[in-house]
């Protein structure tokens, strides 16, 4: 029997982008208007455990694709990371079928790619039961960058944050309301060989978390960026030590 739900996802194509810098704005106000629209209507890839219980508050994890994938990256990914422990959707980029970047890192992009967030962990809650104190926002590559925006600015909606390669920006001042945010815990994950993540970056924002009183935890794998089993595993195994330490 197949357990693995899939809902499957109608694209539409946005212009062509004008730039591909992350830092500005690619898009015409009517554009984000239009990808705002597309996300916050339901364009989502949902995983469902096996043997789900309805009984059981289930953590959600909220995917945020890399460049070079869409939501249904999802499917592929959490066989790898836990096929019973959690329910898991993604949303669509509205901004990936005109740019190579997926998640553009400009003001526009951070509330539509919120609203697209909240609206699938909204879809999530009306069809399972889950822990809303066990929502954990994870993403790879600009997904993960943009994970860390949003969960920054809204701490108190989840219960934890994980970037894969995925640098925390910092010209947005994301610590701004660290006092607020520093309860949060995180998973940052990167690679020895990552051009977009580069070691220099890595250590300049654990020194900033650390300062901040963050509770941080470090994973760094060897060669370039790639979401293997081990890499996959370790985000289970990081929720379920977040949930653990949390009952004890």
């Amino acid at each position: 029997m197949n357990r693995i739900k899939l809902s499957p996802l109608a694209t539409t194509q946005l212009e062509a982008a004008k730039s591909a810098d992350p830092n500005q704005s690619i898009f015409s106000p009517a554009e984000l208007a239009s990808a705002f629209r597309r996300t916050a209507e339901g364009e989502f890839s949902l995983f469902v455990p096996m043997h789900y219980e309805s009984s059981y508050a289930y953590p959600l994890i909220v995917w945020l694709h890399s460049d070079d994938a869409d939501c249904n990256q999802l499917q592929k990914l959490m066989p790898q990371i836990s096929v019973r422990n959690h329910v898991a959707i993604a949303p669509q980029s509205g901004f990936s079928l005109a740019s190579p970047i997926a998640w553009p890192n400009c003001e526009e992009s951070v509330e539509a790619a919120y609203e697209s967030v909240m609206a699938t962990v909204d879809e999530a809650k009306i069809r399972f039961n889950i822990n809303p104190g066990r929502v954990i926002l994870a993403g790879a590559g600009t997904g993960g960058t943009m994970a860390f925006r949003i969960a920054f600015e809204r701490p108190d909606v989840f219960g934890g944050v994980i970037s894969i390669d995925g640098p925390m920006e910092t010209e947005h001042v994301p610590l701004r309301d660290w006092e607020r945010c520093r309860e949060l815990p995180v998973l940052l994950s990167s690679f020895r060989e990552s051009d977009s993540y580069t070691q220099e970056d890595l250590c300049h924002h654990l020194r900033l978390l650390h300062i901040a009183g963050f509770t941080t935890t470090v994973r760094q794998y060897p060669g370039e960026p790639k979401l293997t089993n081990t890499v996959l595993g370790d985000i289970d195994r990081w929720i379920m030590e977040q949930i653990s330490s949390s009952i004890l």
